[in-house]
């Protein structure tokens, strides 16, 4: 099923929770996913066909878990990442960012878990980082 005929409106907008693994589904995520602010938990994972950015989650601020493994995810981790004070496990595994990792992932109180393995990022981890996070 190709992706962008998902569209989100009414009571679907109050969402916290969605799943999109092994779905079959194809990319690229649509842009109709940035709408459902409300969510807490997004998962998508073995996306096929097309790449897509992280543009969509900029407005998802109550984020607590954000896992897009195997997403043909492309381009770079933005900074605002750094600004979702709830979120507490990020997977972007499996993915093709590039560019070097926000410093500001690293002092996140609230991150506990964090996995950017399978891409091509560059750069060092910081010297210091927050107590919470236990997992990388």
């Amino acid at each position: 099923m190709p992706s962008e005929d998902i569209v989100f409106s009414g009571k679907f907008l109050k969402w916290s929770c969605r799943r999109f693994q092994g779905n079959r589904l194809e990319g690229p995520i649509p842009s109709s996913f940035s709408k459902l602010t409300s969510l807490t938990t997004l998962r998508i994972g073995d996306l096929e066909n097309v790449s897509s950015s992280l543009d969509f989650i900029k407005e998802m601020k109550n984020l607590t878990d954000l896992v897009l493994r195997n997403s043909l995810i492309s381009g770079s981790i933005p900074a605002y990442i750094g600004q979702f004070q709830s979120l507490k496990t990020l997977d972007l595994s499996f993915n093709n960012l590039t560019g070097e990792i926000p410093d500001a992932l690293f002092n996140l109180s609230s991150l506990t878990s964090l996995f950017l393995g399978t891409n091509r990022l560059s750069g060092t981890f910081p010297a210091e980082k927050s107590e919470q996070l236990q997992t990388m």
